[in-house]
């Protein structure tokens, strides 16, 4: 049997869509002008046919220095792919590794973490050609998987080529805050009897004696810093305003301290649903900043009132049973502490998107090829607010009639978090520039489920993510005469 001969059409053979042997070397390029790369492959070889390379990253490194292709066989590639600063670069797939024949079959970049293609700083021309790109799961809370991710470049063209991205990671629920069940301290008993007297050898004296003493403040210690409370104080006992009258005067009420009589605290303001789709950015790419707000810390109580004053009492004399002298009436009971507020609790994370192509200030050509992604992660959960510190037990009175004070106010409950957003799912997000598209397929997965908010709260959940096969940010015209933004792509794709 006669092998057919090949039948020279060019010198110079570009890879071509019909895997056309134009110079008769054997395959379709030129195997003089590649860097050849294979599973098989060491990447201590030199990258020609009979000895490639085993990773694509190593073959686009001798192609830069080499000034040459890269030609990539059918197989896997479990690794991330960065093309960075001015190079031009083409990339083909679709080789067989046996005989490097060429066929539609596409070699996969598959990395086990982080964006399989990013290219970016590039003010010259790239371009990929059948080639399989998948991003992995995301795996951290609120992580997003984006399949190709270019940024700042001239003109990057993908041919042929299939980005899929996989599932954004679900955000984080909110945190309960723990509740402060033990009360403040009691507030200290009045005073039942003073060690102060009022003799009647002088006439109309007033005998008025202050006690001088205050009962120390207590602190609550807040994410936001310590809260000092302070107790009411008691009230004072009267004394004699004459020795002769023989009438005595009820000690006034107490102080409050700084508050009203022991009401209770506000409850802190519960935190907002994650709203929004997140942000994109030239040097994150996609920031999961839809998250739920935290709630606030619940207002502490107001302290109890201190009680009443007893009346002065009087010492009668032992010889003829008149007063000889006078005491001031018992002290009344401090009032009690006020609760701290209760704690606010933490807001749901928003979930993580799913893109297949993200393009940031770049020129992007897509032609025949698919666009694929997974859902976006669901939003975390806000979590409910601690119930506020229990208000303290008042002082009782003194002697002689003093009245205890009032309990302490409780602490206002903490706010509820708010939750999380849901995650999207898009198949191409495009900063600035618009894409030229020709011909692409697109399988869109689901915009994550927004986290639910705490039953019962006035708050809704939050919503869910956005879907969408093409989503434009801020499309300006371009410039220096090239064509404007492109219209939406129809059905294709390989």
């Amino acid at each position: 049997m006669v092998t057919p001969q090949c039948k020279k059409l060019a010198e110079v053979d570009e890879p071509d869509g019909e895997f056309i042997d134009a110079n008769c070397d054997g395959i379709d390029g030129d195997k003089l002008k590649g860097i050849f790369v294979s599973p098989a492959g060491v990447d201590t070889a030199a990258g020609t046919m009979s000895a490639p390379v085993k990773t694509i990253g190593k073959g686009v490194l001798l192609a830069i220095a080499a000034k040459k292709d890269v030609y990539v066989c059918q197989g896997d590639y479990a690794e991330n792919l960065l093309l960075e600063g001015d190079i031009n670069l083409r990339l083909f797939g679709g080789y067989a590794c046996a005989d490097w024949k060429r066929s539609n079959q596409r070699p996969l970049l598959k990395p086990k973490a982080g964006v399989p293609l990013r290219i970016k700083d590039n003010l010259k021309e790239i371009v990929v050609d059948r080639l399989e790109v998948q991003a992995p799961d995301a795996t951290t809370a609120s992580g997003s998987s984006i399949s190709a991710w270019i940024s700042n470049s001239k003109r990057v063209t993908l041919r042929q080529v299939q980005l899929q991205a996989g599932a954004g990671a679900p955000g984080e629920n909110g945190v309960g805050s723990q509740a402060v069940l033990a009360p403040p301290p009691k507030a200290p008993d009045g005073e039942s009897r003073p060690d102060v007297s009022c003799s009647c050898a002088t006439t109309d004296a007033l005998c008025f004696v202050a006690l001088g003493f205050t009962f120390a403040s207590e602190s609550c210690v807040t994410p936001t810093g310590p809260q000092t409370l302070y107790t009411g104080q008691g009230g004072d006992g009267a004394n004699l305003k004459s020795c002769y009258l023989g009438s005595s005067l009820a000690g006034g009420m107490g102080s409050p301290g700084l508050a009203d009589d022991g009401a209770n605290g506000q409850p802190g303001t519960d935190g907002m649903a994650g709203v929004g789709i997140g942000a994109f950015t030239g040097t994150e790419g996609y920031v999961a900043n839809n998250a739920g707000t935290p709630g606030a810390l619940g207002m502490p109580g107001k302290s109890g009132r201190g009680g009443t004053g007893g009346p002065s009492g009087v010492l009668l004399s032992a010889s003829n049973g008149f007063p000889d002298a006078w005491f001031r009436g018992g002290r009344g009971g401090y009032g009690g502490l006020p609760g701290c507020g209760g704690f606010a609790s933490s807001n749901g994370s928003a979930g993580g998107a799913s893109i297949a192509l993200l393009s940031w200030e770049s020129k992007v050509v897509l032609e025949f090829s698919n666009i694929l992604t997974h859902d976006g992660g669901m939003g975390g959960d806000g979590a409910p607010g601690a119930p506020g510190q229990p208000g303290g037990q008042p002082g009782a009175g003194g002697f002689y009639g003093a009245l205890a004070g009032q309990k302490g106010g409780n602490g206002g409950k903490g706010g509820d978090g708010g939750p999380g957003g849901g995650g999207p799912a898009l198949g191409i997000v495009a900063v600035g520039v618009a894409p030229d598209l020709q011909s692409v397929l697109y399988g869109i997965g689901k915009g994550g489920l927004g986290g639910k908010s705490v039953p019962n709260s006035v708050v809704p959940d939050a919503a869910a993510g956005v879907a969408a096969d093409y989503w434009p940010v801020d499309i300006r015209p371009e410039v220096n005469g090239s064509a404007g933004a492109a219209g939406m792509a129809g059905k294709g794709g390989t």
